[in-house]
């Protein structure tokens, strides 16, 4: 009996030193905690030097270098945000039904919509002046709409668009463990994942190819919805309950990363060699096939 109550204990210990450390690596590691906006619900990059978060308390851009509120959008709460390709325009799920859009460098309401029932998200499009925006009440709807003319652009129901919208929330009952957000790291190869428990938070990175993980770290408390990289691909943003922080991405996701741009860099690579091979009368200037072969490690990259 002695003998398993000093086991006991001696495993107790033992679990706890390792947590203890498990944590404190984690601080070590982190880069920036942004603490301007309380009670943070989402964030986004804008730049180097910019982000976006929302919270209870509206929506602010925040330099992550200096932990400053560098200008206020909104004072009304926000749970989600979604920035237009050019990053002029930022999109507000708010709190009190409604999503609006404003101009971030003026941060005046350019255009809002108010609905009755409880909006999920709203995203931009990435071809046109149109915004979408899913409702999830009696019945889910997506809907489209010209944030120029305040034109609806057609009406889309179907309760699989929920299901397709809310893929950053499943629940995996047989862990306990739930998925709060998914993001690419780059094009449609790795994808990152931040997920929670009843105990803790983590986030992973999968190649989606291989489906095998590449990394797995854990975060200091629980997490909100926000994750996202930074332009240059080298840190990430993730929101916490209490604070967003910054880390680094691991040296092991960006050795994957560079991999898979090799392996996708072989064709093309084999086709201008095989060019210049057949067509020695014709040769490409080596200024003008480092602009080729830069342009194209640019596509893959993005």
């Amino acid at each position: 009996m002695k003998h398993n109550f000093y086991r006991l204990i001696t495993s107790y210990a033992l679990i706890t030193t390792l947590s203890c450390s498990s944590m404190e690596n984690t601080k070590k590691e982190i880069i920036t905690e942004i603490a301007a906006i309380q009670r943070p619900r989402f964030a986004q990059y804008l730049t180097e030097d910019r982000v976006v978060i929302t919270g209870e308390n509206g929506c602010s851009i925040v330099n992550p270098m200096t932990n400053k509120e560098i200008k206020k959008i909104s004072t009304i709460g926000c749970f989600h945000l979604s920035i237009n390709p050019h990053k002029t325009k930022i999109a507000l799920s708010q709190d009190n039904a409604t999503v609006t859009i404003y101009d971030i460098l003026t941060g005046t309401n350019e255009w809002s919509k108010t609905k009755k029932g409880r909006i999920s998200y709203a995203a931009f499009s990435p071809y046109d002046e149109s915004i979408f925006i899913l409702y999830t009440n009696r019945l889910n709807k997506l809907k489209k709409y010209n944030y120029l003319t305040n034109e609806r652009n057609g009406r889309y129901i179907n309760d699989d668009l929920y299901s397709f919208f809310t893929l950053s929330r499943p629940r995996l009952t047989s862990s306990n463990e739930r998925f709060e957000q998914i993001t690419f790291y780059n094009q449609n190869s790795i994808l990152a994942t931040l997920s929670q428990n009843y105990k803790k938070s983590w986030i992973e990175y999968w190649n989606l190819k291989t489906q095998t993980l590449i990394h797995k770290h854990s975060l200091p408390s629980k997490i909100n919805n926000g994750l996202a990289f930074s332009p240059d691909k080298t840190k990430v943003l993730i929101t916490l309950s209490d604070k967003c922080i910054i880390l680094p991405v691991p040296d092991e996701v960006i050795k994957e990363h560079n991999n898979i741009i090799k392996e996708k860099m072989l064709f093309p690579s084999w086709i201008l060699k095989n060019y210049q091979l057949k067509n020695p009368q014709m040769q490409v200037p080596d200024d003008i096939m480092r602009y080729i072969v830069a342009t194209l490690r640019q596509t893959y990259d993005a």
